[in-house]
């Protein structure tokens, strides 16, 4: 599941781990998952010294039943970098494969693979991301100074990156 997007404000936002997005994947896993960790990625978890938000964890039924190598079901708001690969590692499973299903309104369902479709901008996301457009231009600038005049603060300057 590859999202190209034109905007890059609705880009950045669908990205960023505040946005709360729910993103659904489905995971090939090895091993025996452990339910009491379940139970603490359900509420939200530390694993390595990283706080996680509520993470969501299914195991299908009928590949659960009868092998240590199964599909599970996993939701997130979150999507720090390999989220779910810690997560399920922290519950004691390897991941073999890993697909995203959904992101936040967007799906896969009913597009065929290699395919590519047109999708318009969710009114509510639409609004979320105008939202966050004013909180970020707010941070940015510094905002005003008690008399409304200009912001008293530059903005940061850009890093450089070297690329070996």
């Amino acid at each position: 599941f590859v999202a190209l997007v034109r905007l890059g404000e609705t880009a950045r936002y669908l990205e960023r781990p505040s946005s709360g997005i729910e993103r659904t994947y489905v995971a090939w896993v090895s091993g025996v998952l452990n339910q009491e960790m379940l139970k603490t990625l359900a509420s939200g978890a530390e694993i390595d010294g990283i706080r996680y938000r509520p993470i969501k964890v299914e195991e299908d039924q009928q590949t659960a039943a009868s092998h240590r190598k199964r599909w599970v079901r996993v939701t997130l708001a979150e999507g720090k970098n390999r989220e779910v690969r810690k997560a399920l590692a922290a519950a004691g499973v390897k991941v073999m494969r890993l697909v995203r299903l959904s992101y936040g309104p967007y799906d896969l369902h009913g597009l065929e693979p290699n395919a590519l479709d047109e999708v318009k901008i969710a009114p509510d996301l639409r609004q979320a991301v105008a939202e966050q457009k004013v909180l970020d231009s707010d941070e940015r600038r510094g905002g005003d100074d008690e008399e409304g005049g200009p912001p008293t603060t530059k903005p940061p300057s850009p890093k450089r990156v070297v690329l070996n």
